[in-house]
């Protein structure tokens, strides 16, 4: 920082004054922490200060819901791309990258069914649901990892590439039993028909993981 700018900023974390100017630097914060400084005219100041403390949550809240939707998108192509896949394209390696996957991890495909998907939430529909109560009960699930992979296949169909401890099924039984009986709860809270799951063998690389699904 410029020794000028240092100078300034030194008063403005209570909303000083500009020194020499009609202005007023007003700390705006996000969550309690401090996102940024705004210059407001002096004489709007006890107007504009307020507005943006309470038009600054609402558009940090659209931006989180946006990211949360382009992740949820990426995510559920990946899924997709890899349940299919013997060969782990450019474009599953840069989704991979992009949220942080490991590609070496133990997956075991978990396929749950839901015939005849019906939402209890009133006013919404199936297909607006269903990714967003997919993502919100696996995510809620004590045994949810980083380095699960989900996501929609067909409308009432949805695959979880589930990180488990081991490549032994025997060994993984009793881990993906408590996180399927979890999971199967949190999802009849929000769909009127029973579930059923599927489960696959553990595979530690991405290019074998559609084998666990077939």
């Amino acid at each position: 920082l410029s020794a000028a700018f240092q100078r300034l900023a030194r008063p403005i974390g209570q909303g000083a004054a500009v020194p020499g100017q009609a202005y007023r630097v007003h700390p705006c914060r996000v969550d309690g922490a401090l996102a940024f400084y705004a210059l407001v005219p002096e004489g709007q100041a006890a107007v504009v200060g307020p507005y943006l403390d309470a038009l600054l949550p609402l558009i940090t809240s659209r931006l989180a819901k946006e990211t949360r939707m382009y992740t949820q998108h990426l995510r559920t192509m990946l899924t997709s791309q890899l349940a299919n896949l013997e060969n782990l394209a450019s474009e599953s390696a840069s989704i991979i990258h992009t949220l942080g996957y490991s590609t070496g991890a133990w997956r075991a495909a978990l396929l749950c069914s839901v015939p005849n998907i019906q939402a209890r939430d009133e006013g919404l529909q199936p297909s607006q649901l269903q990714a967003d109560v997919l993502a919100s009960c696996v995510e809620a699930c004590a045994a949810c990892q980083g380095d699960d992979i989900f996501g929609l296949l067909s409308n009432n169909q949805f695959l979880i590439f589930k990180a488990v401890p081991t490549g032994s099924f025997l060994s993984n039984a009793d881990y993906l039993n408590a996180f399927l009986e979890e999971l199967c709860g949190r999802l009849l809270a929000h769909f009127s028909q029973p579930v059923t799951f599927s489960v696959g063998s553990a595979y530690d690389s991405c290019t074998q993981l559609n084998m666990s699904y077939q």
